[in-house]
């Protein structure tokens, strides 16, 4: 069977195009997982660090890298952004992709101060941009479940809900454990009361 170019060019179209920015711990996870999703193309990736960039390029040679985040996000072909960069970045670097016009997915934390986070969410809204903040735990079978236990009942009332972390990896010498672990547990204990109290 014969390919019809005009099939693929149909849909090149359709495609999502994400740039990221910042490749260290969490930037490879990232690419490998957005490469993964058949309607996404990676097209570049941001790191200042050449080491960072030269595993992007050997592991995916189709994307283009760059050390200028400015290259990611003045690239009118790219429709979203993922920023993975230390916290105190998050808040100019999403105001500059929103103010490029891009979808924004953002590590947690979104910002390093309420009032930087606010300005974040009200620009993503009056540019009618997307804005997503890296709450993967919502995603986990984990939580999933005890969301559907809940939201039948099956759990009865709930009264408490306590935290523990044990052994997560390396620790983050940017931020302090409380900055790089509770927006994790704050998103999951809002999501499973969603419904429930507020």
């Amino acid at each position: 069977m014969e390919c019809d170019p005009n099939f693929i060019a149909t849909q090149e179209e359709y495609l999502i195009r994400v740039g990221i920015i910042g490749c260290g711990y969490w930037g490879p996870n990232l690419v490998r997982t957005l490469s993964e999703i058949d309607d996404v193309r990676v097209v570049r990736v941001s790191d200042l660090r050449p080491g960072r960039r030269e595993f992007v390029s050997r592991r995916y040679p189709l994307i283009q890298t760059t050390a200028d985040a400015n290259d990611v996000l003045s690239d009118t072909s790219i429709d979203a952004v993922a920023i993975a960069t230390p916290p105190d970045t998050h808040y100019s670097l999403a105001l500059n992709a929103l103010d490029q016009g891009k979808h924004i997915l953002v590590e947690k934390p979104l910002a390093t101060t309420t009032k930087d986070a606010e300005r974040i969410i009200e620009l993503a809204a009056r540019k009618q941009r997307t804005l997503l903040v890296g709450h993967l735990f919502l995603y986990s079978p984990a939580v999933v479940e005890i969301n559907s236990l809940l939201r039948r009942g099956d759990l009865g009332s709930v009264y408490c809900i306590s935290s523990v972390r044990c052994n997560l990896g390396p620790p983050n010498t940017q931020i302090d454990a409380l900055w790089d672990l509770a927006p994790h547990d704050i998103s999951m204990i809002l999501h499973f009361m969603d419904d429930l109290f507020l």
